[in-house]
């Protein structure tokens, strides 16, 4: 059955959050088949083109796209980014990572008289600096229904409260393609995130560095994946946010709320909030709550081993960005800029050298390599959502539906229900490479810049992350 949302419906819809390119939307309404779903939007900038009737219906890869995805009909033959990102995480995403942890979602035709209506009511609720970059596209036509992955959908009344983690791991390895120039020798040393961090504090991105590390909570180690979790904790940023019964209580940034952040950490206040939170979810003795959380994401982590699957997706990029990019020029049949803009002869000559190679590639090489890396990128920028309620120690809160979806933690004698799945798995465009290019650069020329500055790479805002 195919849905059709006007504006009537969109009182029922009550903003949830959003990132760069998507507006989610929680339903609160009565409508069983809307019960436990959310509503993904995308979004557009406020200075851009409605589209003509032709133009909506041709297709929305690039001819060089696609020849990159030709194997796959349902992607090439897409006329909308939202039939376009259901595809992808279907055809593409979801079997790599495994179909049952991955929700592509169902397309519902929206009217425009819907999303203007929807635009007018989450306005006040946007962050500010989110409505300056972008609202809701009016012109969309479509949205994808998915399930609700902060709640559980069967709850019955009275129950047990249920708290989700959304947690957005990056890039969970250090590259060593030898594609690597050697002025970026670091690379093969710092994570990417570390290094990030030092570019977004100096364009006042951030308040203050991370003490997350990417490299930790994918090492399968439960000390280091704890460790990770903890600096999550103090300055989730961009990459932690907790949900109560589908609502944000913790965490900031990203366009999400932002109360309870100070200096880029979290305040005292929200600390203690969470931890009273918690004595509702937790059995353990007051003042621990926070500790015995961490253990439960630590080994939800390790029983379902979803980090270990991201990261195997995360290597399918074999040759970085900086040979990436050699091959993103042979697709599009255009002079090679990373080759001609050089004004040092034996960087011209070692960019030559690495260009000649990729250019000796066949077609189906070039393809693949691209797709790889465009794959690769889905992975390291996606999110991992984790949810747990309490089962009652008499069971009345257990579904027979729920046997093969419990957690049992040790360490508090519970069981959970619970479930875990990756989010935000929208397919990389491939003109986005040459940004990716460049804000590559820039990353570890800033990072270099700055270590030089502090004269010590042992500073502790800049530690090395051991490799996995």
């Amino acid at each position: 059955m195919v849905f059709l949302l006007e504006a009537k419906d969109a009182e029922e819809w009550g903003y949830r959050g959003e990132g760069a390119a998507n507006v989610v939307m929680g339903y609160r309404g009565t409508s069983p088949e809307f019960v436990g779903k959310v509503l993904r939007v995308k979004k557009a900038s406020p200075d851009k083109p409605n589209h003509s009737s032709s133009e909506k219906s041709a297709p929305l890869l690039s001819v060089e796209e696609q020849v990159l995805w030709s194997e796959l009909q349902e992607l090439v033959s897409s006329n909308s980014k939202e039939i376009l990102a259901q595809g992808y995480a279907q055809h593409v995403i979801g079997p790599l990572l495994g179909s049952d942890h991955v929700d592509p979602g169902t397309l519902v035709c929206v009217s425009k008289e819907f999303l203007e209506a929807l635009d007018q009511n989450i306005y006040k609720k946007r962050p500010e600096w989110r409505i300056r970059d972008t609202r809701i596209n009016l012109q969309s036509g479509y949205a994808l229904l998915m399930s609700d992955h902060a709640t559980f959908s069967q709850g019955l009344d009275g129950a047990a409260p249920c708290i989700s983690v959304e947690i957005k791991p990056k890039c969970g390895f250090l590259p060593c393609s030898s594609f690597i120039s050697s002025e970026n020798h670091l690379k093969r040393l710092v994570s990417r995130f570390a290094m990030h961090q030092h570019l977004k504090l100096s364009q006042q991105e951030v308040a203050s560095i991370s003490k997350y590390c990417p490299i930790d909570l994918f090492s399968e180690s439960r000390d280091r994946i704890h460790q990770a979790i903890g600096g999550l904790l103090e300055i989730p940023q961009n990459n932690l946010w907790i949900f109560l019964n589908g609502s944000l209580i913790f965490g900031g940034l990203g366009g999400y709320a932002e109360e309870g952040l100070l200096n880029g950490s979290i305040t005292e206040q929200a600390v203690q909030n969470l931890e009273d939170i918690l004595e509702n979810v937790m059995t353990c003795q007051k003042g621990e709550q926070m500790t015995c959380f961490k253990d439960l994401i630590t080994e939800s982590i390790l029983e379902t081993r979803m980090l270990s699957k991201l990261l195997a997706v995360q290597k399918m990029d074999l040759y970085d960005i900086e040979g990436a990019i050699h091959e993103y020029f042979n697709i599009i049949r255009k002079p090679c800029q990373i080759c001609t803009c050089s004004s040092d002869e034996s960087d011209n000559q070692m960019h030559n050298h690495i260009h000649d190679y990729f250019t000796s590639l066949s077609l189906e090489e070039s393809r693949r390599i691209v797709c790889d890396f465009l794959v690769a990128t889905t992975a390291k920028d996606c999110s991992l959502m984790l949810t747990f309620q309490p089962v009652n120690h008499d069971g009345t809160n257990v579904n027979s539906s729920d046997v093969n979806n419990m957690m049992h933690f040790t360490a508090t004698k519970q069981t959970f229900r619970f479930k875990a799945y990756y989010v935000d798995l929208d397919l990389k465009r491939l003109e986005k490479l040459i940004h990716y290019y460049k804000l590559d650069q820039k990353i570890v020329s800033i990072y270099t810049r700055m270590q030089g500055t502090n004269g010590s790479s042992n500073h502790e805002d800049s530690k090395m992350c051991e490799p996995v």
